[in-house]
């Protein structure tokens, strides 16, 4: 409302950002609060400044005070808020009209805050981390491999990845495919080069349609401008995911609620008054809510063909360790244990300490009948400190087994139970086990386990084929 004086826009623009459902994976997952903080912390600082301008005297300087603090408190949150202080001046003076001397010059008190917050927020950084990056500084306890990537990573092409951002935040696509590479960016990458000159083209096309749509402008150079930090021109030491969108996803929404309130005018003034009008203004609203509908379920639901997605994700981005990872499973569920084992080992060769590609190596030479191999992954993946740690030692389990070594399984089924007790897996392992030794009360309380912690479909076939199903 601050930016565009109507209240429409206001709401439009703030009804699309609450129930978009790109943001589902911020507000699900509970170690991405950084980004739900950092943007609601910096948005509001955006509005204290705004709203600092019709102040006098004293009571501007506590607005004042107030931006800079809110803005610390959103870097604070997380280390990309900083790039803001280029979004605001220039996306407010787009949306107003005016020009970017003269924005700056009216919230020069405001501006000047933001600017002692960052280098107050770069001191505290440099504190807390002993680096401006905390993720190789010596406080670190993994400087070297934090997220398995050695510290940095980078995406194809900035311009490429914002496009395909347009699309996700449409919500009519599958979500965002998987660009980054692990490996350090680099200037002379011709694709970061291209990443640059795409994103600084949708700038410029923001300021060619400034006049006409000036809430659309400034909401189109936000989103590049919040957008820069996960681009080629910035390395960032994470994944992409949708939750990256977050604070991008506010000039989206902005632009998309000018274009729709646009669409409906001119649809309202093409139709005649009267019931025909309202009619066919009815109809319109219908269509938009139902396609909106129909793309929300579509993206809320998009892992029911995971297996095949994976694939396609590695084929895309053939050096990330999670998508050959995830494309290896899909392979081994298929029925293509060759395949699944070739991703797999790539994936460990750029991942040498990837947790979870040494798990699938292990599942894939179980079903290839190499038990020793299998062993040697499942136990690497437990070096590794895979977060589903519990599986690992029902596969350790299942290699003992198949090379004969049942103390050694009840130890690894003894440990997978004490981490997991509703390890259904776990539970038929040690029923199969105790019938080959002879217990078979042993054996029927374990089968009860299994069926009570979810394994209603009890397969019996490797029973059977031992004759020993009594």
């Amino acid at each position: 409302l601050e930016l565009t004086g109507s209240w429409r826009m206001a709401v439009a623009a703030g009804v699309l950002f609450a129930s978009h459902p790109i943001h589902a994976e911020v507000v699900a997952v509970v170690s991405f609060r950084e980004d739900s903080m950092s943007c609601a912390l910096s948005l509001a600082s955006w509005y204290v400044l705004l709203r600092s301008r019709h102040k006098q005297s004293v009571r501007r300087a506590i607005y004042a005070i107030s931006t800079g603090f809110l803005f610390f408190l959103g870097m604070a949150s997380k280390e990309s808020v900083p790039i803001l202080l280029v979004a605001f001046p220039l996306a407010g003076s787009l949306c107003q009209g005016s020009s970017l001397r003269q924005e700056v010059l009216s919230g020069r008190w405001e501006y000047l805050a933001l600017a002692v917050a960052i280098a107050v927020g770069i001191g505290f950084r440099w504190v807390l981390f002993g680096a401006v990056d905390p993720y190789v500084g010596p406080s670190n306890p993994h400087p070297g491999d934090l997220w398995g990537a050695e510290g940095h990573v980078r995406i194809l092409t900035a311009a490429r990845l914002l496009v395909t951002g347009f699309g996700q935040m449409g919500a009519f696509g599958w979500g965002q495919a998987v660009e980054y590479c692990e490996g350090p960016g680099t200037w002379a990458d011709p694709w970061s080069w291209f990443g640059v000159v795409g994103t600084a083209g949708l700038v410029v096309c923001a300021l060619t349609i400034r006049k006409r749509w000036p809430v659309s402008a400034c909401g189109l150079v936000f989103m590049c401008i919040a957008f820069i930090p996960t681009s080629n021109l910035v390395w960032m030491p994470n994944i992409r995911a949708d939750r990256f969108w977050y604070l991008s996803s506010f000039g989206f929404c902005l632009m998309a609620a000018e274009l729709a309130l646009a669409a409906g005018r001119t649809a309202a003034r093409k139709v005649p008054s009267g019931w025909p009008g309202n009619a066919v203004r009815l109809a319109f609203v219908a269509i938009l809510a139902v396609t909106w509908g129909v793309s929300l379920q579509y993206r809320l639901t998009p892992f029911k063909k995971d297996k095949h997605l994976w694939i396609v994700a590695a084929g895309q981005a053939s050096c990330h360790a999670r998508a050959l990872t995830g494309a290896a499973v899909s392979h081994l569920y298929k029925g293509r244990p060759a395949a699944a084992e070739r991703l797999a080992r790539r994936a460990i060769a750029l991942r040498p300490g990837y947790a979870p590609a040494h798990q699938v190596l292990g599942r894939v030479m179980l079903a290839s009948n190499t038990p020793s191999k299998a062993l040697e992954a499942f136990r690497s993946s437990c070096y590794f400190q895979f977060w589903k740690i519990d599986e690992c030692h029902v596969g350790m389990a299942r290699a003992f087994l198949e090379l004969g070594r049942r103390k050694d399984a009840k130890k690894a089924l003894a440990r997978a139970l004490h981490m997991q007790p509703n390890r259904h897996e776990a539970y038929l392992l040690s029923a199969e086990l105790a019938i080959m030794e002879g217990e078979n009360i042993v054996a029927a309380r374990q089968l009860l386990l299994a069926i009570v912690t979810g394994m209603w479909k009890i397969r019996t076939d490797s029973l059977v084929s031992k004759g020993e199903n009594r």
